[in-house]
């Protein structure tokens, strides 16, 4: 192959291939003549100066410029090549003792003695660039750079999340002060509404106040009259009726009596019922038949409303306490 060379001649740069076996380790050397020299993958059709084998190599790979002794690298699109570890994607200006690494596993070293004499002067202790120095310059740089692209993707991801729940934020932000804004709505409807009926409860009371209520208690003590009257005229009728079964002869003098007595009681118990309601007393009496050990009688049904209690008197005693007391309904 054209630009392979077993004995150098002193003048010209050249590739020199680095193995991780020692033995086989600057045993082939590239000679780099003067103008471009090109490299790429051997098959049979490929027509490049230096061939090489290998999958993650192009068919032409890079080419090796030498112009008057100085040597650049000018990589092809998508074709990685590494000098000293870092990759290239540009024309680059190869120093003497730089590594040179294509395909991914080939490994070269140039030699170029036209800078050789500049670097006669670097000390001895200076490591051997051997296969193991370029393997590891490669990997460390590979390392760093996987390193830094990782933490990039990192930062990115962070950015992404953040701006993410920056968005959520807003939207629930959002959705939020719609639900404020319609519950603040609802509320001032109810308000309003609120309102409305306190308005319509006033005007209602007013309207009650307006009613005179002597005349709404006059048709509720008309109304418990005449039931009183129809409720002692009842009872009456079943008594004479009762009389006329026991007596074959009927006294006209006990009904007149009966009937005496029954008229005044409910006169009394309807000025007792004025009084209570002229002295603020929640007060009620009404007539009532009570049985007692002589039979049924007459008697008065006290209600009284502040203490929810109804209690019967009979007309003597309420003859006693209300009539010949004066009505004294502060007891």
């Amino acid at each position: 192959r054209e630009g392979i060379a077993l004995k150098v001649d002193g003048k010209s740069p050249c590739l020199v291939n680095l193995n991780e076996d020692p033995q086989l380790s600057e045993t082939l050397l590239y000679l780099l003549h003067p103008g471009r020299t090109r490299l790429g993958r051997k098959d049979n059709s490929s027509d490049v100066e230096i061939q090489l084998h290998g999958s993650l190599l192009s068919r032409e790979h890079c080419t090796l410029e030498n112009n008057e002794g100085k040597v650049k690298v000018i990589p092809m699109p998508n074709a990685p090549v590494y000098v000293n570890g870092q990759e290239v994607i540009e024309s680059t200006v190869l120093q003497h003792g730089d590594r040179l690494v294509v395909g991914g596993v080939h490994f070269f070293r140039l030699n170029n003695p036209c800078q050789s004499v500049i670097f006669k002067g670097v000390s001895s202790e200076e490591p051997v660039k051997d296969y193991l120095f370029a393997r590891d310059e490669l990997l460390q740089a590979q390392e760093a750079r996987l390193k830094a692209e990782v933490s990039k993707a990192r930062d990115q991801a962070r950015i992404e999340m953040l701006t993410q729940l920056q968005d959520l934020k807003e939207e629930a932000q959002l959705e939020l002060d719609i639900q404020r804004s319609n519950y603040e709505g609802q509320i001032h409807d109810l308000n309003m509404a609120l309102k409305e009926k306190e308005t319509k409860l006033q005007e209602a009371e007013k309207k009650k106040l307006m009613i005179s209520p002597f005349k709404s208690n006059l048709l509720e003590e008309m109304i418990d009259l005449y039931s009183d009257v129809f409720t002692d005229l009842d009872t009456l009728k079943k008594q004479v009726a009762q009389t006329n079964l026991d007596n074959s002869t009927p006294s006209y003098h006990g009904d007149r009596s009966q009937s005496c007595e029954l008229y005044a009681l409910t006169l009394q118990l309807q000025e007792a019922n004025h009084l209570a309601k002229d002295l603020g007393k929640t007060l009620e009496f009404r007539r009532c038949d009570l049985m007692t050990d002589k039979g049924l009688e007459q008697g008065v049904k006290v209600l009284d409303y502040t203490h929810n209690i109804v209690t019967f008197w009979s007309t003597e005693k309420f003859a006693e306490i209300y009539i010949l007391d004066g009505i004294n309904l502060s007891k």
